[in-house]
């Protein structure tokens, strides 16, 4: 692949570059950095199998089928009204083309907000529509138009705004609960997305789905897929299910209540010398 190919040659050039074999300092603790890098035994695992499945007692989320793809050869499994219903993915990779969630999730009010000043009101309102098009197509119940028109605001309202929408959505459904909120953000956004996260979860209980300006200006099916994705999850659907846990069991986590954590790390930017390290 070109990618691996394209990171092995920098680093390449940056050894070189560097000069480690001159270096004073290290020299002067005894440290040597060579040139070449270190080989170690390998190999590829097999590819997981996936399936999307209308009824199913089996409680996979998403990043446990993920886990136990790198354990198991086992298909992926989508819902049998798609044209697919199982899927092999190729390189660790696959779409959603031809293929609907397991269990769609339901959303029928839901309200959007446009922070960015380089969206304008009306492609800010079309974006939401293909988004929830796309939904409804993956196999989501999901409710063509919002609750209230779209909202927009500059982003240091946030905080106003989202509490003036969620009340003029509740105000308009009557007693019905707002559900969703779409947020479209500037490209830099700084503190914003978490301003949003925190005010729409722990003081609206209100899920909330932001995506950045530049995908709003060029609307991409794979992006509104794998946004609809996220939305399903958040929702309570399922997007997919192993194979090998429906027509075969797998004992480590079909026959007792199993749960797997993952962890990561984020790290900044190179020269973002202000923001920290991210656990999660």
């Amino acid at each position: 692949p070109k990618l691996p190919k394209r990171l092995i040659g920098n680093c390449f050039q940056t050894v070189h570059q560097n000069g480690y074999d001159q270096d004073p300092y290290a020299k002067e603790f005894g440290i040597n950095i060579s040139d070449k890098l270190t080989s170690i035994e390998a190999r590829v695992l097999p590819a997981p199998w996936v399936r999307s499945m209308l009824f199913s007692n089996l409680l996979l989320p998403a990043i446990m089928c993920l886990f136990l793809a790198c354990l198991f050869c086992v298909k992926l499994k989508y819902h049998d009204t798609g044209k697919e219903s199982e899927c092999l993915p190729r390189v660790g990779e696959w779409d959603m083309k031809n293929k609907k969630v397991v269990n769609g999730c339901i959303v029928n009010h839901w309200a959007s907000i446009n922070f960015s000043r380089s969206v304008q009101e009306s492609t800010a309102s079309g974006f939401c529509q293909e988004l929830a098009q796309t939904c409804k197509l993956l196999g989501m119940e999901f409710n063509s138009e919002p609750a209230i028109p779209m909202y927009s605001a500059r982003p240091e309202q946030a905080v106003q705004v989202l509490k003036h929408v969620y009340n003029a959505a509740l105000k308009k459904l009557k007693g019905k609960e707002l559900e969703l909120l779409l947020v479209i953000l500037p490209d830099n956004n700084g503190a914003l997305y978490g301003d949003i996260k925190r005010i729409c979860e722990t003081e609206l209980g209100l899920m909330s789905q932001c995506c950045l300006a530049k995908h709003v200006f060029k609307i991409c099916k794979r992006y509104l897929a794998n946004v609809s994705l996220k939305i399903n999850v958040k929702m309570g659907g399922r997007n997919t299910i192993l194979l090998d846990a429906v027509s075969r069991r797998i004992p480590l986590v079909s026959d007792i209540p199993t749960i797997i954590f993952g962890a990561d790390v984020t790290h900044p930017e190179t020269r973002e010398d202000n923001s920290p390290s991210i656990a999660a």
